[in-house]
């Protein structure tokens, strides 16, 4: 028995390691592709590699939680206090990163671009170009979505699950943070870890994924205004 639960674990972890790599395959399409440029796309192209990425991607991510999560992502009903948790959760997460950032930034003198946006994306937020909405749908709906359904439902709410709650949301989140390509050790990884980390802890209160989806959206949104602004 023991063997077969090792197995199983060991299964789900290969699982969600190949998810994680597939759910970033819909951002290819927000860069221009072959012999474009940035000002001029083929956007419906891109429109329907996107969107059969999309849908295909999520039905696989979505089918993965179903197996390993064992909950329907349409269950718990929405409790409005649950959403006032997430957007104060949330105000605070990205006043945190912000701080972080400003020390990185002004007093120690680090460069250290946070946000959803790499710096391609944040140089797409600021110039006329079509796919400026692809990535806005990306940034905002579609990945965190997938994201939550992977990090949260997948593996906090499945494979983690008979781990003590707490290690199961720090574990998370640094799994989460490393498939962005970041470590804790760095301002850039810091501030990021705190979005992510809330994510992790909405998911541990609410027991929802809906909720996480919506903190990640909330995250997603608010920065991303802030590099359009800024």
């Amino acid at each position: 028995m023991a063997f077969k639960k090792s197995v199983n674990f060991v299964i789900q972890l290969l699982v969600a390691l190949i998810l994680s790599f597939v759910i970033q395959i819909p951002s290819l399409f927000e860069r221009p592709l072959n012999n474009e440029t940035i000002d001029k796309i083929n956007i419906i192209s891109h429109f329907s590699f996107y969107i059969i990425s999309v849908v295909v991607i999520f039905l696989l991510t979505y089918i993965s939680y179903i197996k390993i999560n064992g909950k329907n992502i349409l269950e718990p009903k929405i409790i409005i206090s649950n959403v006032k948790f997430v957007i104060i959760i949330e105000i605070i997460a990205i006043v945190l990163e912000t701080v972080i950032l400003y020390i990185g930034n002004y007093i120690f003198h680090i460069t250290t671009p946070s946000g959803p946006a790499d710096n391609f994306s944040d140089k797409l937020l600021h110039v006329q170009s079509p796919l400026i909405i692809i990535l806005i749908l990306h940034l905002v709906i579609v990945g965190p979505i997938l994201e939550e359904l992977l990090f949260q439902g997948i593996v906090q709410g499945g494979i983690l699950k008979s781990f003590n709650e707490y290690i199961n949301v720090f574990i998370t989140t640094l799994l989460f943070l490393f498939a962005h390509g970041l470590s804790i050790f760095s301002f850039n990884g810091l501030s990021s870890f705190i979005p992510l980390l809330s994510f992790g802890l909405i998911y541990l209160k609410t027991k929802d994924i809906k909720m996480s989806c919506f903190g990640h959206m909330i995250n997603n949104l608010l920065v991303t205004l802030l590099h359009i602004i800024l």
